[in-house]
């Protein structure tokens, strides 16, 4: 095996790369993928305002927990970035998971179709290599979560509008 076959293997990993090189994922510019942390402030932020704000927007949201079966979740991770048209990522708490998931998202993703958002309250200082980036803030409060789901109206819109100036 030469050494760039072994270092393929690794970043992607081996049922996932066949698909990868025949073209096989076709995006669906629907599908908003989230990334947060799997506790209940997550999910009351999930149903409170990111689906709300995708439905508004003719988007589906999909969560990397919503799958119930055996897999590889790294592979269900990198499928699901593919195939997704829009991010979604809750840095709230420096989640090691979610962080992890940003990575692969900022590799595989226009940085115009991910969305930062996190909780407000917590001593947070972004990391140096996604300060510059765009983050919007909530409260666990129902109006702070109304702010978001209509900021995050404006974002999908934005990006499907970006996406249709690109297509013309």
């Amino acid at each position: 095996m030469l050494i760039a076959d072994a270092y393929k293997s690794i970043v992607y990993p081996l049922d996932l790369r066949k698909y990868l090189l025949a073209g096989e994922f076709e995006q669906d510019q629907r599908m908003c993928l989230v990334f947060s942390p799997f506790n209940n402030d997550s999910d009351k932020v999930l149903m409170d305002a990111i689906e709300p704000a995708a439905r508004e927007c003719g988007l589906w949201v999909y969560r990397i927990d919503n799958r119930k079966m055996g897999g590889d979740i790294i592979n269900d991770i990198l499928r699901a970035l593919f195939v997704a048209g829009q991010v979604v990522v809750d840095v709230t708490g420096y989640n090691p998971n979610v962080m992890y998931e940003l990575g692969l998202t900022h590799c595989f993703k226009r940085i115009h179709e991910v969305i930062l958002i996190w909780r407000q309250g917590e001593e947070i200082r972004l990391p140096f290599d996604i300060a510059s980036k765009r983050a919007f803030v909530y409260e666990m409060k129902p109006e702070s979560l109304l702010d978001l789901k209509n900021t995050l109206v404006e974002c999908f819109k934005e990006i499907q509008e970006m996406r249709s100036r690109v297509l013309k």
